[in-house]
């Protein structure tokens, strides 16, 4: 299967939704992804109420990598984030890690994306437990976004899918 291969359809079937208990059509293509590999693309749709769920699985694993990348200027925060749905992110400075969770699926985004997401996240966990470090981190994250503010992304990957698209990024095996 080449790059500019569309997603085979490989079956299709029915399931039990799991919102409102009536069938609900599932679908699975096999397709190579760009920069993943073979993945296999899972959706499924409810007629009845409208749900709709997509998973997507990696087939192919790698060695585990951990990459580590320098923000020191504001170009830096355009370079491409791929994190694979195990890769685990870590900013030393800030002390923020975000670890995947059980439904962890991949993203896609910037290094200013990535800050804006953790800049979200640390409000919302703000708003529940309001600790002494909620303004400092919210102010240091705003500030990177920008590119004004040094620090280290780290993404350590068990299945080696993650990748920041920079030659300033260093790859280790791990």
């Amino acid at each position: 299967m080449s790059e500019e291969e569309e997603p085979m359809k490989l079956w299709e079937y029915e399931a039990k939704c799991p919102i409102c208990g009536e069938k609900m059509r599932i679908s699975e293509y096999l397709y190579d992804v760009p920069l993943y590999g073979k993945t296999l693309l899972v959706v499924g749709t409810c007629d009845n109420c409208g749900y709709r769920a997509r998973h997507v699985i990696h087939l192919e694993q790698r060695s585990a990598t951990r990459l580590v990348f320098r923000v020191e200027n504001p170009d830096d925060i355009k370079a491409l984030v791929i994190r694979g749905p195990n890769g685990r992110i870590i900013i030393p400075e800030l002390e923020i890690s975000l670890d995947p969770g059980p439904g962890s699926q991949g993203y896609l985004t910037t290094i200013e994306g990535l800050l804006e997401d953790l800049y979200y996240y640390t409000v919302l966990a703000c708003e529940e437990d309001p600790g002494p470090r909620c303004n400092e981190v919210k102010e240091a994250l705003d500030t990177a976004k920008r590119g004004e503010k040094p620090l280290t992304i780290i993404i350590e990957d068990p299945d080696g899918l993650s990748d920041i698209r920079s030659d300033k990024t260093r790859r280790e095996k791990i």
